[in-house]
């Protein structure tokens, strides 16, 4: 009897066959990959949250080091004296950014990757302050508007935008390096419109990149960072923002 039943051919029980065949409904299917799509964007969401999150955190920090150079003039005439403090700070800066986009693993690793960013930050608002020092405050607070309203103005645009910006991440590279040339080249230039131009062109190029590493923290482009990876969002939105704030700091001084 147990061999009869297990020698059943389905073909000559088609309604029995067809019953064990319904768990695997299309349409089921098709309501677990929506369900999977659902879960994969609020996951995005909380992620892209806790990224600007960290951002606003450095931002804070970066803008109470500043009014402090600002408004206490002993503090700006220590950073104006003691330069060298400035060098030091950048060259562990670029040390620690190394350390963070080179290693992903250890920038993942919690409580080192807030360590580091903690760090970085501190370094970077006190070079940022000092850079402010030299400048006037309403200077100052104008290129701060100006950075704010930029920068909102395209983040709203790279959320809402279909042109994929992530595909120019090596172009922008390129133009990087060129601009750091461009730099070093107007040390011994020393031409006010040299300077100009060159300072217009840091704030296009930083502006692109705004756009690109807001699409690439957004994600469904064709390039896009894990969930896990907020430091490393952070930071690449931190620095881009920063750079933008110096090119057009620096624009309107050369123009007072």
């Amino acid at each position: 009897m147990t061999d009869q039943m297990q020698n059943i051919d389905p073909e000559s029980h088609p309604q029995n066959y067809g019953t064990c065949q319904e768990n695997k409904n299309p349409q089921n299917e098709s309501l677990e990959i929506e369900e999977d799509i659902r879960i994969n964007k609020s996951l995005r969401l909380n992620f892209i949250k806790k990224v600007y999150g960290i951002l606003c955190a450095q931002l804070a920090i970066t803008a109470i080091m500043c009014i402090l150079s600002m408004t206490i003039s002993s503090f700006a005439t220590f950073q104006r004296e003691h330069y060298w403090i400035q060098i030091v700070l950048a060259i562990f800066s670029i040390a620690i950014l190394l350390v963070l986009f080179c290693s992903r693993d250890l920038s993942k690793r919690v409580p080192v990757n807030y360590a580091l960013l903690f760090t970085f930050t501190l370094f970077e608002s006190y070079s940022v302050s000092a850079c402010c020092a030299m400048y006037d405050r309403q200077t100052v607070l104008l290129a701060a508007l100006f950075t704010l309203g930029i920068t909102i103005g395209l983040t709203v645009y790279a959320f809402n935008t279909k042109t994929d910006f992530t595909v120019l991440t090596g172009i922008l590279f390129v133009c990087l390096i060129g601009l750091v040339l461009f730099g070093i080249a107007c040390i011994f230039i020393r031409s006010r419109v040299v300077n100009i131009i060159y300072c217009a062109l840091g704030a296009i190029v930083f502006g692109i990149y705004i756009v690109c590493d807001t699409q690439i923290l957004i994600g469904g482009k064709s390039r896009e960072i894990g969930m896990d990876e907020y430091v490393f969002g952070a930071v690449s939105l931190y620095l881009d923002i920063i750079n933008l704030f110096l090119y057009i700091l620096s624009l309107l001084g050369d123009r007072n």
